[in-house]
């Protein structure tokens, strides 16, 4: 089988990232794949060399990615849909999946619409991957392009052969919400967590001796955007510095909203509490040395970062989006509070300060849950490629 994926994430084009990692694990899995990334003609692509004006880099002897090197953002779904025609012009007709052609999309939105159209024009098989909970009420109040993105989302979903989500919370908004989709669509396969890999990562920039002066330290790792409300997190910690004035806020990430948190940071009067730290590219080391994970999102797909959390041993303290409610809270106990409640966080907060044996039990609980459905990266590779083939069931 074939595979024609359409993202927007560029990291894919550095050498020794993640994406990249994933990407060409991702090829063994099929004859060929072939994917699309949206990008600008400004965006820097290192070692990228094009041959006769053929758009594209073989990063393994199955795999392409191609950038659409757009104009602008307003032209990535129709340079992507000409590269994908063309990509699979000379193709043979797709009657199983032994020869079949799929094109997958990192999303229902612009991605979604480009692969849509490339699926009609050719006849291949629509796959759809969704890892944001974008039917949260939160979601359209981010602006007009998300209120697009959910009429998008109206038009692609229907038509897609196969819906790969990564949590069973947005499986069910989406069976409520669209009713002319089947259950028999979905696949629900969350990113891959690899436990071992999380446990032993070593301990190389520890928080607590970067700066003593904290007795407790909360962090929150995260891109600095709208959604991932970071705002709330310091509203949240300005309560709880009243009551314990030695706790310090790390915000560790980087993002267009940076100079106006740090501003917010000032004006309330928290610069001796709050630190900011650049992007890493070793968050383990910021979690294993941190005293507790506070996740203040208005919706997520999943929330890496709280499963990353557990998996170290670190309590979490979050807003009730993605995986967080599965795991931080039963009837025993919750550390979720709703999106923009700043006091139930701060007490929430307090409540580990205060309460240090808390630590243990939740931690284990949450981690218990989580560890039940963690599968190894075999069975998690098997689970990705039966998504994308049950296109043709």
């Amino acid at each position: 089988m074939k595979v024609l994926s359409i993202g927007t994430d560029r990291k894919l084009f550095e050498e020794e990232s993640d994406v990249l990692s994933r990407t060409l694990e991702y090829a063994k899995l099929f004859d060929e794949l072939h994917v699309i990334v949206f990008t600008t003609k400004k965006f820097k692509i290192r070692n990228l060399r094009f041959k006769n004006g053929d758009r594209k880099m073989a990063i393994s002897d199955n795999c392409w990615i191609y950038p659409t090197c757009s104009r602008n953002r307003w032209f990535y779904v129709f340079d992507a849909i000409a590269l994908g025609v063309q990509i699979l012009s000379h193709k043979s007709e797709i009657t199983n999946q032994e020869n079949g052609f799929v094109v997958s999309c990192q999303d229902p939105f612009e991605c979604g619409l480009a692969g849509a159209r490339i699926a009609k024009k050719t006849g291949a098989k629509l796959h759809v991957q969704i890892h944001t909970d974008f039917l949260s009420p939160y979601f359209k109040k981010g602006g007009f392009l998300n209120m697009v993105r959910l009429f998008l989302a109206g038009r692609v979903l229907p038509k897609a052969d196969a819906i790969r989500v990564v949590s069973k919370r947005i499986a069910d908004s989406l069976v409520f919400k669209y009713k002319n989709i089947k259950v028999s669509k979905l696949s629900i396969l969350p990113m891959f967590l690899d436990e071992g890999k999380i446990k032993n990562a070593p301990v190389t920039a520890d928080l607590h001796k970067k700066y003593p002066k904290f007795t407790f330290i909360v962090l929150v790792l995260s891109r600095f955007t709208k959604e991932k409300n970071i705002l709330l997190a310091i509203d949240a910690f300005s309560r709880v510095v009243l009551k314990h004035p030695r706790a310090g806020l790390v915000i560790v990430g980087s993002g267009p909203q940076m100079s106006f948190l740090k501003a917010q940071v000032a004006r309330s009067n928290l610069s001796q509490n709050v630190v900011f730290e650049g992007w890493t590219s070793d968050p383990y080391s910021y979690i294993k040395s941190s005293d507790l994970v506070l996740q203040t999102s208005w919706y997520e797909g999943y929330g890496l970062a709280v499963a990353e959390s557990l998996l170290c041993g670190i309590p979490v303290v979050s807003t009730s989006v993605g995986v967080a409610t599965e795991l931080l809270m039963d009837n025993a106990y919750s550390f979720v509070c709703e999106p923009g409640d700043a006091k139930c966080l701060s007490e929430k907060m307090t409540a580990f300060m205060e309460k240090r044996t808390l630590f243990g039990f939740v931690v284990e609980n949450a981690r218990r849950k989580l560890q039940g459905g963690l599968p190894t990266k075999e069975e998690y590779l098997r689970k990705y490629k039966n998504s994308v083939f049950s296109v043709f069931s």
